[in-house]
């Protein structure tokens, strides 16, 4: 049986201190275990962008319903605003 292969090239702006990083990390990857070390990355990549998606719509769905209240005075001088609370978690998905 014969296998099945395509080849691709890559192009390094080496301009771009991303690309030239990338370029290091390649180059220090033997020539046999530099597709493997590719496929891998893009394999990562989109797994984290598909975690980031289920656990931003998971705290969404959790924070339906969620009905927050003003502060009283003591819990003002110990905690940040319960009001910011949604839009802080958010932004926090948003980071990761």
């Amino acid at each position: 049986m014969n296998a099945m292969r395509e080849r691709r090239y890559l192009t390094f702006d080496m301009n771009d201190p991303r690309h030239r990083q990338a370029l290091a990390l390649l180059s220090a990857r033997s020539s046999k275990q530099r597709s493997e070390y590719i496929i891998s990355c893009i394999l990562k990549a989109e797994q984290e962008v598909e975690l980031k998606e289920v656990v931003h719509a998971a705290v969404l769905d959790a924070l339906k319903g969620v009905s927050l209240t003003e502060r009283t005075e003591r819990q003002k001088d110990t905690v940040e605003s319960v009001t910011e609370l949604p839009g802080a978690l958010l932004s926090m998905l948003d980071e990761i």
